[in-house]
């Protein structure tokens, strides 16, 4: 962590596990335990949210809501509660939920005002490496320029403009919807719901609701104990450690190490969080970064870096894996104190072009992507002095 002198106080590492249930007639969730999980891109500050909400329920007492009402390091970035489930390598041959839409509107027109919301797919191996993503967009707005969040060819487009304040009911097989996924090598999902892309923040009021979800695969009841072996692969166990509140001082341009001891884990980690007490410090300046000191698999998380301290520079958009056509803005940022007046775009390691570096650390760089054959390319940006490469 590379930041000014301040106080930082572990409050609570708290760990999310698959692991086996204790038995259930159908997977079917209400709402009314906690099982979702929530995600809202770090450019997007809390100006996002994503969490159980008993304001709009469908059933129950409480449904999920996300929402999007503007950003605070830059503006785009997604929003969405999601869920894993062990599928053992069976296809999904059910899904069903209820989607309600509160609010879509953006008082600030924009050419890059867009969004993309709907239900994403993504099928992970036994070591969580994707083997691919399958959406249904169930609404949608393309930016004016570039298209941004426009569904692809690849996506089910259920809907483009809807309702407002009206819940909606979903059913869709997606095994059928999409015969070619590795359903086979897929040992989990991740389901996620809510704002999978958004663009053009500012002035955007954008709002979701989501509840009853139910799914099932094809694998039956293998060993005949009246529950479907889906529901019984799948269940989720939370363990949270908390340390002392003894606040740690970081010394000014330095770094500052954190260690949690816990219990050995049984089952599969899906997912873990770090809640973090700052005192005297501003964001922008903080870095914070996640060692796993797993003795078979260390691994290392960047959770948090805003000010690029950690990064130096980075490539915005577009993002990993992303399809684009025609000339395509590359933005991206830069750490402040980094020399350099010029950004230079390299293609496959092939000098594309160059322009200014903007007074704010950012960078817009056009690429031409007609100019280049169709297929994945590595793009890197490099901060120079001069405009020659």
């Amino acid at each position: 962590m590379r930041f000014l002198k301040a106080f930082v106080a572990i409050v609570m590492l708290a760990f999310l596990i698959v692991g086996l249930p204790s038995g259930a007639d159908a997977l079917v969730d209400d709402f009314e335990d906690d099982f979702w999980l929530p995600f809202t891109h770090f450019h997007l500050g809390d100006r996002a949210l994503a969490r159980y909400d008993a304001g709009l329920p469908r059933s129950g007492t409480r449904s999920y809501h996300v929402g999007i009402s503007g950003w605070t390091v830059r503006d785009f970035g997604s929003a969405y509660g999601y869920a894993l489930f062990a599928t053992k390598g069976s296809a999904i041959s059910e899904m069903r939920l209820s989607l309600l839409y509160a609010s879509l509107s953006d008082t600030s027109a924009s050419p890059w005002d867009s969004y993309a919301a709907g239900v994403s797919l993504d099928l992970l191996d036994s070591a969580y490496r994707s083997l691919g993503t399958f959406r249904y967009i169930t609404a949608y707005r393309a930016s004016q320029n570039a298209g941004r969040c426009a569904p692809t060819t690849a996506d089910w487009v259920l809907g483009r403009g809807v309702a407002l304040g009206v819940w909606d009911d979903l059913g869709r097989n997606p095994s059928a919807d999409f015969p070619a996924a590795p359903w086979l090598s897929a040992e989990f999902v991740k389901v996620s719901i809510g704002f999978l892309c958004a663009a053009g923040l500012t002035g955007a009021s954008y709002s979701l609701y989501f509840d009853d979800f139910a799914m099932n695969t094809a694998a039956g009841d293998a060993d005949e104990d009246g529950i479907d072996d889906f529901e019984e692969e799948t269940r989720l166990y939370a363990i949270a450690l908390e340390e002392s509140d003894v606040p740690i001082s970081v010394p000014r341009d330095g770094d500052a190490t954190v260690e949690i001891d816990g219990p050995r884990l049984s089952g599969t980690v899906s997912a873990g969080l770090v809640a973090l007490d700052l005192g005297a410090l501003s964001p922008q300046d903080l870095s914070v970064r996640l060692e796993v000191a797993n003795a078979a698999e260390p691994s290392s998380y960047l959770l948090w870096d805003p000010g690029f301290h950690a990064r130096t520079l980075a490539i915005l958009s577009p993002v990993q894996s992303q399809s684009v056509r025609g000339t395509v803005d590359v933005t991206g940022s830069v750490e402040a104190g980094q020399p350099g007046s010029f950004a230079q775009l390299f293609v496959g390691g092939q000098w594309s072009a160059t322009d200014l570096r903007y007074e704010d650390n950012t960078f817009r760089i056009a690429w031409p992507t007609d100019s280049w054959a169709e297929g994945p390319h590595r793009l890197t940006v490099k901060v120079t002095d001069g405009p020659s490469p």
